[in-house]
């Protein structure tokens, strides 16, 4: 009988966990690019790529079939999948806000322009950010440290 209250304790956890997982699953983000900003458009934006971005429907149209030339994105506008690199440890940190995700060098959160790698950073540099903090560094990509680098969230 002692034991009851715990294991029933552990069972409602598990149950609530699954419930919130598949109840409110986190929308995916797709990378976007910034817009060019126009003349006399105030002042510029702040450094880096935004995370969670969002585009005027029509620019990304347009921009997309660039993508696709000059990336060698397939004809869903996907990316070829990441090679295979060796986790280099080099002390970097990232600022993940609890979330799993990969990241260029140059990335910024959209609502306060931090850095999404704040410490070890490298703008051409793709990362692997850890919820706790800690990071990988795979190397250069050849989209990071552009505008059109990869800044986004997967859940």
């Amino acid at each position: 009988m002692r034991f009851a209250g715990p294991i029933l304790c552990m069972l409602l956890l598990a149950i609530s966990a699954s419930a919130s997982a598949s109840a409110n699953p986190e929308p995916e983000a797709d990378p976007m690019p910034l817009p060019e900003p126009a003349a006399g458009a105030g002042p510029a934006p702040a450094p880096g790529t935004s995370l969670f971005q969002h585009a005027i429907p029509e620019l990304l149209a347009t921009r997309r079939d660039a993508f696709i030339a000059e990336d060698g994105l397939d004809s869903d506008g996907q990316a070829p999948a990441l090679e295979k690199r060796a986790c280099k440890y080099n002390g970097c940190k990232c600022n993940s806000r609890g979330k799993q995700f990969r990241s260029c060098g140059n990335c910024v959160w959209t609502d306060n322009g931090a850095w999404a790698i704040k410490k070890k950073r490298v703008k051409n540099h793709i990362y692997e950010c850890a919820p706790d903090g800690g990071c990988c560094d795979y190397g250069p990509a050849k989209d990071c440290g552009k505008s059109t680098a990869r800044c986004y969230v997967r859940g």
